[in-house]
């Protein structure tokens, strides 16, 4: 991804964005924050579900919804289709902390041994491989992706009810 991309995106000229930042990286890593944080608030706008189950549900469509709806922000975010990966890893930012609260009350309702961690993990895990099966052209169009989604955590949901 060249600066003079990011720049068309946003509306500028290459030499604006040097204006208020160094280089290439912290240009993208200015943008994959950015990325973080509106991810974190779409997330978090899924979390007011009422229901563990549902608020799960609810969270998982809105992940894969942002991805789609914001395919070249994605991109940056996790550094995909060449795009260097910069910064931490997404479970250590705004909307990690939103997966862990997701994931804590998921190990609470099911009892489960694991670590509250480990789940938002592995939730992240599965949302981030659909959103770059979608991303890549990997999978069916947006309605089917999201039907995929949806049965795939309530399959995850269902061996979680099963668990001792």
């Amino acid at each position: 991804m060249s600066v003079r991309r990011v720049a068309a995106r946003v509306g500028c000229s290459a030499a604006a964005l040097y204006q208020y930042l160094p280089d290439k990286d912290a240009i993208l890593r200015s943008i994959a924050s950015d990325g973080e944080n509106r991810l974190a608030a779409t997330l978090r706008a899924a979390t007011a579900e009422p229901g563990r189950s549902r608020r799960l549900r609810a969270v998982a469509r809105a992940y894969l919804t942002f991805a789609l709806d914001n395919p070249e922000l994605y991109r940056v975010m996790h550094g995909l289709d060449g795009v260097p990966r910069l910064g931490r890893l997404l479970t250590d930012g705004p909307a990690g902390a939103i997966l862990r609260t997701v994931a804590t009350a998921m190990v609470e309702k099911h009892h489960l041994a694991e670590a509250a961690e480990d789940v938002a993990e592995r939730l992240l895990a599965l949302l981030h491989g659909h959103a770059t099966l979608a991303l890549t052209g990997s999978a069916a169009d947006r309605e089917r992706t999201l039907h995929l989604l949806a049965t795939t955590v309530d399959e995850v949901l269902r061996g979680m009810a099963r668990r001792p």
